[in-house]
């Protein structure tokens, strides 16, 4: 399919740095690349791309002895597309393969999109990771740090799951946000229902436990404490839902709200009230500079305006030209605002 792209357009900067991580990820990657480009008479392909798909000087002469034949060469590449189509399918339904796995990430500062092969797509905020984990009949995807906006692709048949703490988010065919803060999860939905499932756990004796056998399935009994059955919240277009460890809350908000909490997707931050303590909180996720607020008082102070997300500098400039906050640099990675 690489080989397919290729022959139609040149692959621009963007394409050329996912083929490169294809064919890093195994030595068969490159092999099977470089024999078909010889097979179909696209060695030209590999001299352009020759600093990441070296041309191997010891395999060309056994297979240069097809190279001249040229049929329909993307009709015959079509067919082996579809047979290996039809391989994978068929293996697929006679053997326990475990699902495929994909992990994206992006640095302090990052913000990636990730188109996935059933239409949905992720918006991967500042430092974020998730695993993707797709099967036959579950979408899940495991935040393991940060924030994502999802837009899930409608599939009855799969439901679209985001595991996120102490808990997981459920939607079939809607639009919503996931923040892993550092005290609980934080879901906004912008389109549809999803569904929240927080886990309760709570902290009891060892003889609790033993009276909870009786009405606790003995799989969700640990030694330190108790799983209670999952308790199950409902979010609408507008609602916000936080959880954690004990705790449930679902508030509504008004659209301009939630407008001002999707800016980030378009590299930018809102405040409209917010407390200056808030404000550094959200910057902070863009940068690896500390920030800190030395009065007590100052943090209570509020902030209303725009900001683009890498714009620090802009950001203080404009503290200090509004509050008339002192900024004091303690050293290369540390600021204080007093």
């Amino acid at each position: 399919m690489w080989l397919v792209e290729m022959d139609q357009h040149p692959l621009t900067d963007k394409k050329k740095g996912q083929l490169k991580q294809w064919l890093k990820v195994s030595p068969e990657h490159a092999q099977v690349f470089r024999e078909t480009a010889l097979v179909y008479d696209q060695a030209e392909i590999l001299s352009v791309l020759s600093d990441i798909v070296p041309l191997d000087k010891t395999q060309p002469a056994e297979v240069k002895a097809v190279a001249g034949w040229q049929p329909a060469k993307w009709a015959i590449a079509a067919t082996i597309v579809l047979s290996v189509s039809l391989f994978f399918s068929l293996e697929a339904t006679v053997t326990d393969k475990p699902p495929q796995i994909a992990l994206y990430s992006t640095e302090v500062g990052g913000r990636e999109v990730v188109q996935l092969d059933d239409g949905s797509s992720i918006t991967l905020n500042t430092d974020t990771s998730l695993q993707v984990d797709f099967s036959a009949g579950l979408r899940k995807v495991i935040l393991k740090r940060g924030e994502a906006f999802f837009e899930v692709a409608k599939d009855p048949n799969r439901p679209f799951t985001v595991a996120a703490g102490h808990g997981q988010v459920t939607a079939v065919g809607t639009a919503f946000s996931v923040y892993r803060r550092s005290g609980d999860i934080e879901v906004t939905v912008t389109e549809g229902r999803v569904r929240v499932e927080p886990e309760q756990i709570s902290t009891v004796t060892d003889q609790a436990v033993d009276r909870l056998h009786d009405s606790v399935p003995a799989a969700d009994v640990e030694l330190a404490g108790v799983v209670v059955p999952t308790v199950e919240l409902f979010l609408e277009r507008g609602q916000v839902a936080h959880y954690g460890q004990s705790t449930e809350q679902i508030v509504v908000v008004e659209p301009d709200v939630i407008s001002r909490k999707m800016m980030w997707q378009q590299g930018m931050l809102a405040f409209e009230g917010e407390s200056l303590e808030s404000v550094i909180e959200q910057f902070s996720r863009f940068t690896n500079l500390t920030i800190t607020i030395a009065d007590e008082e100052l943090k209570a102070i509020t902030v209303d305006g725009y900001f683009n997300s890498d714009d620090i500098a802009g950001m203080l400039t404009s503290l200090k030209l509004n509050f008339g906050i002192e900024i004091v640099q303690l050293d290369k990675d540390t600021i204080s605002l007093n």
